[in-house]
């Protein structure tokens, strides 16, 4: 899936600045989350049609609302926010709801669910590819994780100068007409619209919407403590745990093969050639 209407979250970090790092993460590594499969059903069809979907960020501190278009393989951020904001957005929804359903009634009710799983065959996934290394501490330690397919950056190169969208109010008046038309279908006007409206877009967001500056180590410290993990966990470097401390507190520029494996072993998805958001 593409994505479009990034100025939400960018908007959202100048309001909350605390929500820099995980929402910028999240924006940075969207792309490389992606996979063939999230535009194909069941039976392996390319999906068509659109829907309406929610998306988790980090540890869930963060969520974000989009709509789906899957014959234009796009979604668009309707609304980004906190826990506490979530709760109202649900609660907005709801009574929304129960506006068009008048006779609608709202119920809570509980599941227990009880799995008991056979024991695991032995098996060597062929589609698993793993990562040893020695950590700081001196341990070794092995990281696996199933093979995605290759993906692309959906990278939209720049358009000369004088082409696309030349203000930020142009821009956003185009993304206010393709929220309007993203659910069109195809073989309409309004699809062929869109059509046109969404290389723009992103043209627009990948090369001249603006965002707060994102480093590798704060991405890193950040995926740490989302899985409660100490800085003596991640791959040996020279210096030891002084060292990675000094690159934790962004005093200390480490190479990109060692951010790499870092990466790898956070399980970041995020290649150390994409610069976005990087002085």
């Amino acid at each position: 899936m593409n994505l479009i209407a990034t100025n939400k979250i960018a908007s959202y970090i100048e309001k909350h600045p605390e929500a820099r790092i995980p929402l910028l993460a999240w924006l940075k590594e969207f792309p490389y989350q992606q996979g063939r499969r999230d535009s194909l059903d069941h039976e392996g069809k390319p999906l068509s049609g659109s829907g309406n979907g929610w998306f988790g960020i980090g540890t869930g501190a963060y969520s974000g609302k989009c709509i789906l278009n899957y014959d234009t393989i796009t979604e668009i951020i309707t609304w980004v926010g906190n826990e506490a904001e979530l709760k109202i957005e649900t609660d907005r929804e709801i009574k929304e709801s129960l506006k068009k359903y008048p006779n609608a009634v709202t119920r809570t009710a509980s599941t227990t669910v009880t799995v008991t799983a056979p024991s695991p065959a032995p098996y060597t996934d062929p589609e698993m590819e793993s990562f040893t290394f020695t950590t700081i501490e001196g341990g070794i330690s092995t990281v696996r994780e199933k093979k995605r397919d290759p993906v692309a950056i959906y990278a939209v190169p720049a358009l000369s100068e004088g082409e696309g969208f030349q203000s930020e109010e142009e821009y956003e008046e185009a993304l206010s007409r393709a929220l309007e038309i993203f659910v069109a279908e195809p073989d309409t006007p309004e699809f062929e619209e869109l059509l046109t409206l969404l290389p723009l877009i992103r043209e627009f967001e990948n090369h001249k919407l603006k965002f707060p500056v994102l480093h590798n180590f704060e991405i890193v410290k950040d995926r740490l403590e989302m899985y409660t993990m100490k800085p003596t966990d991640l791959p040996a470097i020279d210096g030891g745990e002084e060292q990675m401390n000094l690159f934790l507190s962004g005093q200390l520029e480490l190479s990109d093969e060692i951010v790499a494996q870092m990466f790898k072993v956070l399980f970041i998805r995020i290649p150390i050639g994409d610069k976005r958001f990087s002085l």
